[in-house]
């Protein structure tokens, strides 16, 4: 029976959430979380944005989002723990747009993805669909140059220390379902991500245990393999949901004996930026 059961990743009708902040609260008591953190999407500057996302995130992080969550922060006190935080996106280029939007917030918590990655001079996302995704591969000159890309654009999100901890670590893996785009098994695939995890280890970033990967794609971000990696590297973790409210089924249990099972004895959570550690 574990103490604390957390979800670090959860999106609301702050961004492109299904459930207003108040149900994902009412939802969050129902399935005993004691820890839930708000990482509503934070929109992107207009021309990173492709035909996918473009105009979708005009209300995203409104004042009146901020201040419903603030409200929650002050009514559930002593329920559970509520947390303001919010996923940011990697940009590559756009390093001081995300030092203003991180200054000017008062987030308790930022989670740093790669949905989007620009692609000769347009910027694309990457889980548009897997036609979309093959598109990128071919434009970057085959699946091998992808996930070099990738992986290179998850280490200099790392190195740029701006983020408490990176979203869905293996999200290039979203449409290798069946493993017929790449094999993790290969040298060249585990050589980029092993990289990765020594800087990583170099760096004051957690990683997350997002378990929509159940959903999307028949294992958790990242694989069991490379979590057992960061056991062994004594690398920080906290744990999150991804939830959209589209999904009923609560994964999150699951997800802490995982953590258990590789070896983890604790997860963090976060207070104005500051890491907090607990015990599952």
């Amino acid at each position: 029976m574990i103490s604390y059961k957390v979800d670090y990743h959860h999106h609301s009708t702050g961004s492109d959430g299904h459930q207003t902040p108040h149900a994902v609260v009412v939802q969050a008591l129902k399935d005993r979380v004691t820890h839930l953190c708000f990482t509503d999407h934070y929109p992107r500057p207009e021309e990173t944005q492709d035909s996918y996302w473009k105009g979708q995130d005009v209300l995203y992080h409104n004042a009146k989002y901020v201040a419903e969550v603030a409200k929650l922060q002050r009514e559930y006190k002593g329920k559970i723990d509520i947390r303001f935080g919010a996923e940011l996106d990697w940009l590559e280029g756009y390093e001081d747009w995300m030092k203003k939007v991180i200054a000017s917030n008062k987030f308790d918590y930022v989670l740093g993805s790669v949905h989007v990655m620009k692609v000769g001079n347009e910027w694309t996302s990457i889980d548009a669909n897997r036609q979309v995704w093959e598109e990128i591969a071919g434009k970057l000159g085959g699946v091998e140059k992808f996930i070099q890309e990738y992986y290179r654009q998850r280490r200099l999100q790392i190195q740029s220390g701006l983020f408490d901890c990176v979203g869905h670590l293996d999200y290039i893996k979203l449409y290798n379902r069946q493993g017929d785009l790449f094999s993790e098994e290969s040298s060249n695939y585990r050589a980029e991500v092993m990289m990765t995890l020594n800087e990583l280890k170099k760096s004051k970033s957690a990683v997350e245990i997002n378990t929509s990967g159940w959903r999307k794609a028949e294992e958790q971000f990242p694989s069991t393999w490379i979590l057992q990696y960061m056991a062994k590297l004594g690398i920080p973790i906290t744990i999150g949901s991804d939830g959209h409210g589209l999904v009923a089924e609560d994964y999150l249990d699951r997800a802490h004996q995982l953590a258990r099972d590789a070896g983890f004895k604790s997860v963090l959570v976060f207070k104005n930026r500051k890491p907090i550690e607990v015990r599952i």
